[in-house]
């Protein structure tokens, strides 16, 4: 896969298409629905999509907004390091086996969620991340030289390409998780 400012526009922006589609013929109780137990409802799938992007975002926009002048320059394609690689690999659709959430990215723990509310949260989200990669074409930026601290534990440091890479593709694995549940209530 090519990792490029275009790859990543593409794709948040489909992502933010490809979940209206899902969610446009269903209603607040399927919205809310839990499929099984220990499993989460539809909403709490975007719910889940909307705190972990966000999450990245603000520290992607906290380093690309600070100073992008004095930021390395470069272009893409960008290539990510061995572990960044399988971490992209585990939270993308092919990956098959489940993974467990860490509390942090935990979805709020209520079950009315509003479906133009969720569109219009990961609508946000999806707008932050374009607008940084706007602002890295804007400055010429290596997004791959580019380090950042993970969210959760801030001693790891990610390219911010690997942090984008990431998020992307975690969206489609949950759409994928989200596709599933609405064949099983045809």
């Amino acid at each position: 896969m090519k990792y490029t400012n275009q790859f990543y526009r593409t794709g948040f922006t489909t992502n933010i298409d490809t979940l209206k589609k899902l969610l446009q013929d269903i209603d607040t109780q399927l919205l809310n629905a839990v499929p099984a137990p220990k499993k989460w409802s539809i909403g709490e799938i975007v719910d889940h999509l909307i705190i972990t992007g966000g999450r990245y975002a603000d520290v992607l926009e906290l380093k690309l907004n600070e100073n992008p002048d004095t930021l390395k320059k470069g272009s893409g394609p960008y290539k990510h390091p061995f572990l960044m690689q399988k971490f992209i690999g585990i939270v993308s659709p092919d990956y098959q086996r489940n993974i467990p959430t860490i509390k942090p990215f935990e979805p709020h723990d209520h079950k009315n969620f509003d479906k133009a509310s969720l569109l219009t949260q990961f609508e946000t989200l999806n707008t932050r991340y374009l607008k940084l990669i706007d602002l890295a074409d804007e400055h010429q930026l290596d997004l791959a030289a580019i380090k950042v601290g993970n969210p959760i534990y801030p001693i790891w440091k990610m390219p911010v390409s690997g942090c984008l890479a990431l998020n992307e593709a975690h969206q489609r694995r949950h759409f994928g998780q989200i596709e599933r549940i609405l064949e099983a209530n045809n």
